[in-house]
Parts: structure tokens; C-alpha cells; sequence
């Protein structure tokens, strides 16, 4: 899997490269758009923990002041609007990996352009390739 903040630094180059594999611009752009809007439901949730936690410590200071009420109210409420946020940053975060999970690693720059290995171009070659006067088995097979 790609390293999000590559493509967060580089978004140019991380879409040049990808192209060369047949990968749209359109989709790492995709990727960086939900990357963002995680970001900041992962803030506007962590800001709701710390109001709670403050509220919750100003309720414990009150000590059955009639305004402890008011405020436990408060603070129900927003741990309601803090739930449905979890929950949405939760459907965020799993988009947000799905298309993380569908990005091709960078290609080395030496790598000709092409949606496939059959782009490929033989540079050398170790040893001839073998023949056989019979039928080769898969590995598969002779396990």
C-alpha cells in the first residue's frame, strides 16, 4: 500500500507515475478528496471528546447546582451528535482504505508505460529458456 503522506506531498508525481500503469489521475485524486475529509472528521470528533471531557468536569464541580442539569443535558446531546460523527468517520475511514487498497505501488521510473506486464520489454536474459521432450506439471500439481 501506498504511504498516504506521498501522496499528500507529491500528488503530481504520484499521478504521473500512476498513469504509466494505468491508473486515472481521477482516482488518486479521489483518494486525497476522502483522505481530506477524514482529516477533518478525525478533528471535529477529537474536538467533541475534549468539550465532553471539559463539560463532564464542570458537571462534577457543580455538586447538584441547578444548573448541572442544563448541563448534563448539554452534554448528552452533544454525546448524541458525537456518535452519529464517529459513525460517519467510520464509513469515511473504510472508503477511505478500500481506495487506498486499489492503488498500485509507484512504478520504477525505468518501467516503459503500460496497463500490463505484457508492456514489459526483456532487457537480458540469464540462461535459455528449456524444452522438454514431455509435459511440463504445474508445482501445483507435483505437490
Amino acid at each position: 500500500m501506498l504511504d498516504i503522506r506521498l501522496l499528500r506531498e507529491q500528488p503530481d508525481l504520484s499521478k504521473e507515475r500512476l498513469a504509466q500503469v494505468g491508473c486515472e489521475a481521477a482516482e488518486v485524486q479521489a483518494v486525497l478528496d476522502v483522505d481530506k475529509r477524514r482529516r477533518e472528521l478525525i478533528a471535529s470528533v477529537e474536538s467533541m471528546r475534549a468539550e465532553r471531557k471539559q463539560a463532564s468536569k464542570r458537571i462534577g464541580a457543580m455538586k447538584g447546582a441547578p444548573e448541572a442539569e442544563a448541563a448534563k443535558a448539554e452534554v448528552r446531546a452533544l454525546g448524541e451528535k458525537m456518535v452519529a460523527a464517529e459513525k460517519n468517520l467510520s464509513e469515511v475511514e473504510d472508503d477511505f482504505r478500500a481506495r487506498m487498497l486499489r492503488l498500485p505501488n509507484l512504478p520504477h521510473p525505468d518501467v516503459p508505460p503500460g496497463p500490463d506486464e505484457s508492456a514489459n520489454i526483456m532487457l537480458r536474459s540469464e540462461d535459455e529458456t528449456r524444452t522438454f521432450d514431455f509435459e511440463p506439471k504445474p508445482h501445483l500439481e507435483l505437490g
